[in-house]
């Protein structure tokens, strides 16, 4: 009987020892089901795919970028979702699926800039920035591509345009009532245009383009000193993104709600957007103070 009984004590002092030993086997993952994590890398460098079994994957080395372009030579991060890349993984929850990782490059509407702005276009094709060559020469610059615009932080207001009653010359001028695409057309000659406005009219504090390049936007400027007035479509561009780009003048009335841009309109007046009604008009160069909001293009 003594037999037995013992026989029975370590038949399940085993089973206890087995299922101890077992416990310890899942708690570790050495049973989870392993699923693959891929990672595509949409043209940087490879990145290997990852076998997990812990419920987590370890985020890998960042892929070098696609060069130039769009790409701007920066890897955004990592999305389940290609091609729009919405939704960004968050490389602290659990992985229970095989899942594809997507990367992305560069910049999104919405991201901070390199000149700790904000974008507010992107250009997968590029466009053209026309070139300055005048009397100012520290701000000459070659015509480039570009495939993004970036509006600093802030505004400044009660800036005028200067030059009441000059046309000024080699200034892109669109008269009111033309038509939209001749608007549309001022895209990438706002930087241009600046410089061009600046040698006429000197640095005058109050002045819209002056402001632009002598301002203190907040911003990276001991390595971004490329700001300028927009345009008349560059500064449509930044209203149609006005939800991703904070402190626009939408709620303001007067002075505050207008916009000056580059664009000369006839002697007397210059192109302008109102942001709280979404009008696109003139305004006295001179007795009209408005807005102004710095943007690059690069």
């Amino acid at each position: 009987m003594k037999n037995i009984i013992k026989k029975r004590f370590l038949s399940e002092a085993k089973k206890l020892c087995f299922l101890a030993v077992l416990a310890v086997f899942i708690a570790d993952g050495a049973f989870a089901q392993a699923v693959t994590v891929t990672f595509n890398s949409n043209g940087g460098s490879s990145v290997p795919s990852a076998t997990v079994r812990d419920g987590r994957v370890s985020r890998p080395r960042d892929p070098t970028a696609p060069r130039g372009g769009v790409h701007a030579n920066r890897f955004r991060g990592w999305y389940t979702d290609n091609g729009t890349f919405n939704d960004a993984f968050d490389f602290n929850n659990p992985v229970t699926r095989n899942i594809t990782l997507y990367a992305d490059y560069g910049y999104r509407e919405g991201d901070r800039g390199p000149g700790f702005g904000i974008i507010f276009h992107r250009d997968p094709n590029g466009f053209t920035v026309e070139g300055y060559r005048g009397g100012n020469g520290s701000l000459n610059f070659e015509t480039y591509t570009a495939h993004y615009l970036e509006a600093a932080p802030r505004d400044y207001t009660g800036a005028v345009w200067g030059g009441q009653g000059r046309l000024l010359p080699n200034v892109t001028t669109v008269p009111a009532g033309r038509p939209a695409a001749e608007l549309a057309a001022t895209l990438g000659k706002g930087r241009k245009d600046t410089y061009t406005i600046i040698e006429q009219l000197g640095r005058a504090p109050a002045n819209a383009a002056s402001m632009t390049v002598t301002a203190n936007w907040g911003v990276n400027t001991d390595s971004v000193r490329d700001w300028f007035l927009p345009s008349i479509a560059e500064l449509n561009l930044l209203y149609n993104q006005n939800r991703r780009v904070p402190g626009l003048g939408l709620t303001t009335t007067g002075d505050n709600a207008t916009y000056w841009s580059s664009t000369q309109g006839s002697e007397a007046a210059a192109r302008s957007h109102n942001f709280r009604t979404n009008t696109v008009g003139s305004s006295n160069k001179d007795d009209d103070p408005a807005a102004v909001r710095a943007i690059r293009a690069f």
